[in-house]
């Protein structure tokens, strides 16, 4: 099944828009005889066993289907969309795509973390082709963020991060602030899991896109970390079922806190739980929290004052970062750039 998916993807190679679009009716074909072969397996088995069905039957016929929205997201988001104009009838074809793989997903597997995840990350992309569905994929973004199932919400944060890359790699329309005040709540919201994506995630957002970071959201994020200088403490015990925070996550979780709280610092954020966190990370016995506050080693091939003496521009990885000459503040940053810049005017 996997050669077959894969084998969907050489058609869209090195074709026209008009070839392409006849390439991926063909594939929505394709696609739903797949589905038919999964959808005739489950009920099958559904048939010949007594419930409840095998665990290894539900986790075979999620592989396939994970197998299936995989390579159906790959081929929408990287190859069909960077390669086509705006177009009704291409995004009308990839949505209807989109619908049936999510559809029948929920419908065998119940669960919506694998398939459902690559679905959203999609259309994060189609604003490419269509720029109206704006609206539509913000609603859906904070539903996802504000469910009660934690692999829903996993997705939301998911969805929302590939927005955010799609911003850079596509130059479509970024989320909104108040969707990405969410990850604040998150990191609140004393569920690790979720926690864990929002504080990468967010990270990532602060450092890429920081005109998307409002008040609240430095407020409610503050409160977070404040929140996870006792919860995220090393411990003797790892079976205490008291701690918030699995044994295991722990080490990652003071990682991740530690590198957003370094972000924050450097883009002006004032707060003491991120001056606490700085110095519990450089005096932490792993050297990957240590890491997390060092300045970036990314080697810096140009720098440049500006005419007034104000700011200093300095070259990152695809990007270029200006800093305040007065207390070493970051300013800004302009992203989406060549990966190494050699010279700044």
């Amino acid at each position: 099944m996997l050669n077959i998916l894969k084998s969907t993807v050489d058609p869209f190679l090195a074709q026209s828009e008009t070839e392409t679009l006849r390439s991926l009716k063909w594939t929505h074909g394709e696609v739903e005889r797949l589905f038919g072969k999964v959808r005739d397996f489950w009920e099958r088995e559904q048939k010949a066993q007594a419930p409840p069905l095998d665990a290894k039957i539900k986790e075979r016929t999620r592989l396939w289907l994970d197998a299936i929205s995989f390579y159906t997201f790959h081929l929408i988001r990287l190859v069909v969309i960077p390669n086509c104009s705006q177009g009704d009838e291409m995004a009308k074809h990839i949505s209807q795509l989109l619908d049936e793989v999510e559809g029948f997903g929920q419908q065998v597997t119940k669960d919506g973390r694998g398939f459902f995840q690559d679905v959203v990350v999609a259309r994060s992309a189609m604003l490419k082709l269509r720029p109206g569905g704006y609206p539509a994929l913000k609603t859906e973004i904070a539903d996802l963020l504000r469910s009660p199932d934690q692999d829903r919400i996993l997705v939301g944060v998911i969805g929302l991060f590939a927005w955010v890359c799609s911003v850079r790699s596509m130059n479509i329309k970024p989320p909104p602030p108040s969707l990405v005040q969410h990850l604040g709540h998150l990191i609140l919201s004393r569920r690790p899991e979720p926690m864990r994506y929002a504080l990468y995630s967010g990270e990532i957002i602060v450092r890429w896109m920081p005109k998307l970071i409002d008040e609240a959201f430095k407020s409610t994020t503050c409160l977070g970390l404040r929140f996870l200088l006792k919860e995220a403490e090393y411990r003797d015990d790892e079976d205490d079922t008291r701690a918030l925070i699995p044994y295991a996550l722990v080490p990652q979780i003071r990682e991740y806190a530690a590198r957003f709280a370094h972000t924050l610092k450097l883009s002006g954020v004032e707060d003491n739980a991120i001056t606490e966190w700085m110095i519990k990370a450089n005096n932490d016995p792993l050297p990957m929290v240590r890491r997390a506050v060092t300045l970036s080693t990314v080697p810096i091939t140009a720098l440049a004052f500006s005419p007034d003496g104000q700011q200093i521009a300095a070259s990152g990885y695809h990007e270029i970062t200006f800093w305040k000459t007065a207390d070493g503040v970051l300013d800004h940053r302009v992203a989406g750039l060549s990966e190494r810049t050699y010279g700044i005017v």
